[in-house]
């Protein structure tokens, strides 16, 4: 929708409600307006960018290695299977269920991506089980997510905790 079509619809409203409702329109479509421009300030960055790229091999990686380990199981790979590692990867990035929002995320958090999902694609190809794999992940995501925020963790150290 653009300003001037919101513009038309926020002072259609009449009434003793009208003039709060159509500040908390005014409000929310300048928050949404900022939000874009940052997204797009930030996608701009070629580090986002090469970060960005990183992932996306990462994920298909992952897709590489769920294939072919069921393949050699004997398994065939249905549509939920790739929706399963998706998952285990938003989890391992937020400690949570739902998604991981890809493009909202900084280059060094990317970066972050990009080795769980190396170490994804890894683990599904030794055969390790989901909830290992899903503990392994959120583990390595938590120390390379802390190092961001705290230099001095080595990544050897967050990687030999994590595989130990």
């Amino acid at each position: 929708m653009s300003e001037q079509g919101f513009a038309m619809l926020a002072l259609a409203f009449t009434g003793k409600k009208a003039v709060a409702l159509r500040l908390q329109f005014v409000k929310a479509f300048a928050a949404a307006t900022k939000r874009i421009k940052e997204l797009e300030r930030k996608q701009a960055d070629p580090a986002w960018l090469d970060a960005r790229r990183d992932t996306k091999l990462g994920h298909a990686l992952i897709g590489f290695a769920l294939e072919t380990s069921r393949k050699l199981a004997g398994k065939e790979t249905q549509h939920f299977h790739f929706a399963n590692e998706a998952k285990l990867v938003s989890f391992a990035m937020t400690g949570e269920s739902g998604n991981f929002c890809r493009d909202c995320a900084d280059a060094a958090t990317l970066k972050v991506l990009h080795k769980v999902e190396k170490l994804n694609a890894q683990l599904l190809a030794l055969g390790e089980s989901y909830p290992l794999r899903k503990d392994k992940c959120r583990l390595l995501a938590i120390g390379l997510l802390a190092q961001i925020r705290q230099p001095a963790l080595t990544q050897t150290a967050i990687l030999e905790r994590v595989l130990s």
